[in-house]
């Protein structure tokens, strides 16, 4: 509750819960606590004590993200045929596959200009030739959401991923899959920390029945 409202008079603003940094994380209970808390109104508020007892505070959220660019749906058969094509005659070169390719490239989210063709990561190249995936169809659900995605090394989670061209904004979103999410609350914090530090948003992408999820975490004190 507000401090100048009577809880008798009001059915409150946040649910609090309390965690020290050392303290293990359950993502799939974490996600249907923020559900259940959002489905009253209320907002999924988290703190953090850590060993000089001094507190961090999170608002934990469900996410869509969510961008502009053209889908691997949205484009003609013919370019998705030439898209297959391609990948069919790709050469495997130093982690990755190059594709000899003059004309224009029908999907530009997709790989990356390399000398007189394109470079595609091992998970572009298996997307494009409809191969099972081992990571639960989550790359090919964020390509169907329009969204452009890099390698997060440098920010130390799997993609960064733009709503629009690189050349135009920056990737608001840092998305890290459950299985290579952190799983204590320090490391949660030393992630988001990093994420607000270059302004961004970080997430843990969840895989649900259907589809998939995206938990938000965000400091505010």
């Amino acid at each position: 509750w507000e401090r100048h409202e009577l809880w008798t008079s009001h059915n409150g603003f946040s649910q609090v819960r309390l965690q020290r940094t050392h303290d293990p994380l359950d993502w799939g209970e974490l996600s249907c606590w923020v559900e259940d808390v959002h489905a009253l109104g209320h907002v999924a508020e988290l703190v953090v004590v850590d060993d000089e007892f001094d507190t961090t505070v999170y608002h934990l959220s469900l996410a869509e993200p969510s961008g502009g660019h053209p889908t691997l749906a949205s484009i003609s058969d013919a370019k998705r045929d030439a898209l297959v094509a391609a990948c069919g005659r790709a050469v495997n070169v130093d982690g990755g596959f190059f594709i000899g390719h003059q004309d224009e490239w029908p999907l530009p989210t997709v790989g990356v200009p390399h000398f007189s063709g394109r470079f595609l990561r091992p998970e572009e190249h298996q997307w494009l030739l409809g191969l099972e995936a081992a990571d639960e169809g989550l790359y090919a659900s964020l390509m169907g959401r329009g969204l452009l995605l890099r390698p997060g090394f440098k920010y130390g989670c799997r993609w960064r991923a733009y709503e629009e061209d690189i050349e135009v904004a920056h990737a608001p979103w840092l998305i890290q899959p459950e299985n290579e999410a952190p799983s204590t609350w320090e490391e949660v914090c030393l992630a988001v920390r990093l994420a607000e530090g270059v302004n961004k948003r970080w997430l843990c992408a969840r895989s649900n029945v259907p589809g998939h999820s995206f938990l938000n975490i965000k400091r505010v004190g």
